[in-house]
């Protein structure tokens, strides 16, 4: 509803026609004075009680003479019925004989009421009729307050709406609304009901303690609220069960769309700098076909989510925040589509995010941070999209996907999660890339899943356990990652997993670098494993990992341990700078197929299965993988460990410069030291690792959830 309000002329037609109960006046009636006057005439009015009702066919203007106190109580009807013209009405106390019936009614025609008192009934306006409402008070009458249907048009401009029976401002069928500076309060119903195909654009009001929902639009109805306030609500803030089809592509920063205008310009819902804050139900909700959008918003203490969309519904939030939420910070669910850009959901009582069923979401540079459950939950068959977010500050996971969801993420960081920062688990996939991970327990985990997530270019320290566990049988590639400052092992391969890692780097562990359980057949390429506290690589009995192309280094003890059974093939692969490097098991048969061996004190790895002395760096084969590694593993602390394990430049039992190195073969000759029954490699008391006792090495996060983990 733009442009100018089509009222009473400017200038008036003819003299004034005064009207008083008693003393002075041409009339004694409000109606006399009408038939009298001319079409664009004046009616003045004394003050005192008129029991009339008045109907308005004509240009005409009705206002007091003594500052509001002019009374219009109809003994039956309407008190004022315009059916056409252009009317004005100022300073009139207007009261109604039926709450739920219209006091003011606009048929045809146009209605300007300013400064006006309406108590006991509605004010409606239908057909083609409108009515421009200004510094008015409407109150004690049965809801809708005011109504509005057919093609009219209607402008509510700081007035009050209060103590309803029912909704404050119903628009229905085509009719179109704007509200401006106005409040609404202590209304029964919601503060705002937009069906069918009504438009409304409200701006800088207030919708604070009714009895049900702040605004709710349905059908095809197209809305635009700017720098409005919703408080103190039962219901829902916004709910929005329906609207028109968005036209366009919601934009963050859109300056045209920050002006009010017509809503159908827009389609859907937009919102703009509001405030929705302590609502009993979601502080927005979505449903059916609704599309809504809002751009730095705030919703505040909400009873139950921040934001849910379900149904087929779309939910695009720019700039907003979600604080101290009673349930979930964001959901989707069903088919809803959620994106966030820029968003900050904090301080929930729930998850952060979750999604659900068939939903789909895309966070873009959001952060979440402090939810009481895990911060990002996906689970069902949802797809969720996470581009630069930050995870901060949850007891539970991190990220969690669960059922047949699917996660891609790319240059996000989780800190501070205390099970798992990144957890993959049931049939769901992943992709997530350059991430950023510290201070979870486990830093990421995955298990059961029979797809092939792809973790690359991601970096992971200080975590109290495992930087990264591959579960029973799952098939993870793990690609250009760091692992540091693992309190356990750097990475667990589980039981016949079959995972997959390619140039990686494992230092500074409180465990063994990379652990292999029983059965597994990982692939392990230009790798690599310094500074741990314990083995470089640990292989459990009847494990067949391939390692090519791989550096470990600085080891406190030996940098690579064989179990029973065991049959790993290490080919092209370097170990330097420790003080053992190589204990079998009774069983085991390594492979050892072009290795090099260099500053170790006490050297297990046969003469015979080795390169030349630097041979790997100087051919051509290997150096984009290993070198590139070895140069980043090595430096001062590398070369300190050389020289504490052994104090000399080459390992005993080392190939002579310039030999050739042998054909690849098993490991078992005379006088390799095997493992002894009071030692295993991460200083255990017995000879082989026993499952139920996995020490260092598996150091796994429980692998239960809170219960309500999933909850929102």
């Amino acid at each position: 509803m733009t442009g100018t309000f089509a009222g009473a002329p400017a200038m008036p037609a003819g003299q004034p026609q005064r009207v008083a109960a008693r003393g002075w006046g041409s009339h004694r009636t409000i109606g006399s004075a009408l038939r009298a006057a001319a079409d664009g005439g004046v009616v003045l009015i004394s003050r005192g009680v008129y029991p009339e009702s008045l109907v308005l066919d004509k240009d005409v203007t009705i206002a007091d003479t003594d500052g509001g106190a002019v009374e219009l109580v109809p003994p039956d009807g309407p008190a004022l019925l315009v059916r056409g013209g252009a009317a004005t009405v100022r300073g009139l106390a207007i009261r109604g004989a039926q709450p739920y019936a219209a006091t003011v009614a606009v048929s045809g025609g146009t209605l300007a009421l300013h400064d006006c008192d309406l108590a006991g009934g509605r004010l409606t306006v239908a057909g083609w009729g409108e009515a421009e409402v200004a510094g008015c008070h409407i109150h004690h009458s049965g809801g809708p307050a005011v109504e509005a249907s057919g093609d009219a048009r209607i402008r509510l401009s700081h007035c009050l709406i209060e103590d309803i029976e029912g909704t404050g401002v119903a628009l229905a069928q085509s009719a179109t609304a704007e509200l401006t500076g106005g409040t609404i309060n202590h209304v029964a119903g919601p503060g705002v009901h937009l069906a069918e195909a009504a438009a409304a654009t409200i701006v800088d009001c207030e919708v604070a303690e009714t009895g049900g929902t702040g605004v709710v639009i349905e059908g095809t109805t197209a809305l635009i609220l700017r720098a409005c306030r919703l408080r103190d609500l039962p219901g829902d803030g916004i709910r929005a069960e329906g609207s028109s089809a968005r036209i366009g592509e919601p934009s963050a920063t859109s300056d045209e769309a920050d002006r009010p205008d017509d809503p159908r310009a827009f389609g859907g819902a937009d919102l703009a700098d509001c405030t929705i804050t302590r609502t009993g139900g979601n502080g927005m909700f979505t449903a059916g076909s609704a599309h809504v959008g809002a751009r730095r918003c705030q919703i505040l203490n909400p009873g139950k989510a921040g934001a849910l969309g379900s149904g087929e519904s779309r939910l695009d939030l720019f700039g907003c925040e979600v604080q101290q939420s009673t349930s979930t910070g964001l959901v989707a669910q069903d088919s809803a589509r959620l994106t966030a850009v820029d968003c900050t959901v904090s301080n929930g009582n729930a998850n952060g995010v979750f999604a659900s069923d068939e939903a789909t979401v895309r966070l873009t540079e959001c952060a979440i941070r402090q939810s009481a459950f895990t911060a990002v939950h996906i689970g069902g068959t949802a797809t969720v999209e996470m581009d630069d977010c930050a995870v901060n500050g949850t007891p539970e996971h991190g990220v969690r996907t669960t059922g047949r969801s699917m996660l891609r993420s790319t240059g996000c960081t989780i800190e501070s999660a205390r099970m798992t920062a990144l957890q993959i688990e049931g049939s769901s996939d992943a992709t997530v890339q350059k991430a950023a991970i510290t201070g979870a327990t486990v830093g990421i985990r995955i298990q059961d899943t029979p797809h092939h997530p792809l973790i690359e270019g991601c970096t992971v320290t200080r975590t109290a356990q495992c930087a990264l566990e591959a579960g029973p049988s799952t098939r993870p590639t793990v690609r250009d990652c760091t692992f540091r400052h693992s309190a356990g092992a750097g990475i667990f391969v589980d039981h016949d997993s079959r995972v997959s890692i390619e140039g990686c780097e494992i230092t500074e562990t409180g465990g063994s670098g990379l652990v292999v359980w029983t059965a597994a057949a990982p692939l392990i390429r230009s790798t690599v494993v310094n500074h741990c506290r314990k083995n470089g690589v640990n292989l459990a009995p009847g494990v067949t990992a391939r390692l090519e192309d791989c550096d470990v280094s600085a080891t406190d003890c030996p940098a690579i341990f064989v179990g029973d059974g065991a049959a790993p093939t290490f080919r092209r692969c370097r170990v330097h700078d420790v003080d053992q490097d190589l204990e079998l098991a009774e069983s085991a048969r390594p492979v050892f197929d072009k290795c090099e061996v260099a500053g170790v004190r006490m050297s297990m790895i046969p003469a015979g299965q080795r390169a030349t002395p630097s041979r790997l760096f100087r051919s051509g084969g290997t150096s984009g993988g290993i070198a590139r590694a070895t140069r980043r593993a090595r430096g001062p602390a590398a070369g300190a460990a050389g020289r504490r394990h052994s104090g000399q430049d080459h390992a005993d039992g080392e190939a002579p410069p310039g030999g050739r190195p042998a054909a690849a073969a098993a490991v078992a000759p005379p006088g390799v030291r095997r493992q002894s029954r009071h030692r295993q490699d991460h200083g255990g008391p017995s000879l082989r690792p026993d499952p139920r006792r996995r020490g260092h090495a598996r150091q796994r996060a429980p692998r239960r959830s809170g219960p309500l983990d999933a909850g929102w």
